[in-house]
C-alpha cells in the first residue's frame, strides 16, 4: 500500500493542492477535464443509487488511483461488496450544511454505503453501518473520515482536513 496522503488542512491549502473551482463556476465540463480522471476498478462494486454495479470510478487525479487501492483492499480484507456500495465522489454541490461546496466537487470524496450510514446518524459499530476496518483503511491512508465529525457523516471520507 501506498504511504498516507499528506492532506491539505483548510480552504487555502485546499484550492492550492487540488485547484480553485470557483473560476469554472459557469464551465464545468472545462473544470472536470483539468482535474478529474476515470480510473477502472479490478472488481465492481455495488453502485448504491441502483441495481446496477460501478466498474470505475471518477474523481480527482490526485487521488482516484489511491481509492482504487484502499477500496480493493477492504475486499481483500473481506469486506462484503455490499459494505461497500459506492456513493460517488465528484459532483458539483454545496455541502448539505452550509453555503460552502462540497469537497464533491473537487472529486476528493467518497461515500459508502449511504443508505445504511445516513448523515446525522452516529456509527455504532453495528453490522450495518462502515465497518471499522473500512474506516481504518482510509484513515491510514491519510482520508479524513465523517464519522468523526460533530454532525456525523459516517458514509464520507475525504482527502482534506479542516474543510
Amino acid at each position: 500500500m501506498s504511504p498516507p496522503l499528506a492532506i491539505p488542512h483548510g480552504l487555502p491549502q485546499l484550492i492550492a493542492t487540488y485547484g480553485n473551482p470557483w473560476p469554472y463556476v459557469d464551465r464545468t465540463p472545462a473544470w472536470e477535464m483539468a482535474i478529474l480522471d476515470t480510473v477502472a476498478l479490478p472488481h465492481a462494486l455495488p453502485y448504491a443509487y441502483g441495481p446496477t454495479e460501478v466498474y470505475r470510478i471518477r474523481g480527482h487525479r490526485l487521488i482516484t488511483q489511491r481509492v482504487v487501492e484502499i477500496l480493493m483492499a477492504c475486499l481483500a480484507d473481506g469486506v462484503p461488496k455490499d459494505r461497500l456500495a459506492y456513493g460517488g465522489m465528484y459532483c458539483w454541490r454545496p455541502k448539505r450544511t452550509r453555503g460552502e461546496l462540497s469537497t464533491h466537487t473537487w472529486g476528493i470524496a467518497l461515500d459508502l454505503d449511504p443508505a445504511r450510514n445516513p448523515q446525522g446518524r452516529r456509527w455504532d459499530g453495528g453490522e450495518r453501518m462502515v465497518p471499522p476496518s473500512v474506516v481504518r483503511r482510509f484513515e491510514d491512508a491519510g482520508f479524513v473520515w465523517g464519522g468523526r465529525w460533530g454532525l456525523p457523516d459516517c458514509q464520507h471520507f475525504q482527502a482534506v482536513d479542516g474543510y
